[in-house]
């Protein structure tokens, strides 16, 4: 069995290093469930997306102590809500037709960040290439899983009329 955490680990690190190597300085970024390394190159922004741990950022922090890197920018995420694309282009049409519902409980938290302020902090990280750190962005509202459902049919007129989905059917 292939231990993909440890595979993806090793390919950050050659290809970051190897980036870095060429002189061309990364920017990190951290979702939830990856870690996109975004990178210009000749004017052209390439992402090399990664799997994501407390020691990934760890060895993206090191690049900066090694003078691999100028700065690391780590930027933790959470679910990004876009009306063109993502998790709403999934919910949305579900819960248009009657089929949407809460997973589990529906008392999991999920930090979200919309699109245009994800943007804005990642131009700002891009302005102010001196900053160097660990940034969490996210909403400052705690949002769950049912809270979020029903935001999302109050919006579409709609209700929720199915139960809860059971934890045991999504494994």
């Amino acid at each position: 069995m292939i231990d993909w955490t440890t595979l993806l680990l090793k390919i950050y690190r050659d290809t970051t290093i190897a980036i870095a190597s060429a002189g061309f300085l990364p920017c990190i970024v951290y979702e939830s469930h990856a870690l996109c390394v975004l990178v210009w190159l000749n004017g052209m922004l390439y992402p090399f997306v990664v799997g994501c741990s407390r020691e990934t950022e760890e060895v993206a922090h090191g690049f900066k102590t090694k003078k691999v890197a100028n700065n690391v920018s780590i930027v933790r995420l959470g679910v990004i809500l876009s009306k063109d694309d993502g998790i709403l282009n999934k919910l949305v049409p579900l819960i248009k037709y009657g089929l949407g519902s809460s997973i589990g409980t529906g008392k999991q938290y999920i930090p979200w960040i919309h699109i245009e302020d994800l943007s804005n902090i990642f131009k700002f990280l891009l302005v102010n290439s001196e900053l160097s750190g660990t940034y969490n962005a996210v909403s400052p509202e705690h949002t769950t899983n049912k809270m979020l459902i029903n935001k999302i049919a109050n919006q579409l007129n709609r209700k929720i009329i199915l139960p809860n989905i059971p934890e045991v059917m999504l494994r």
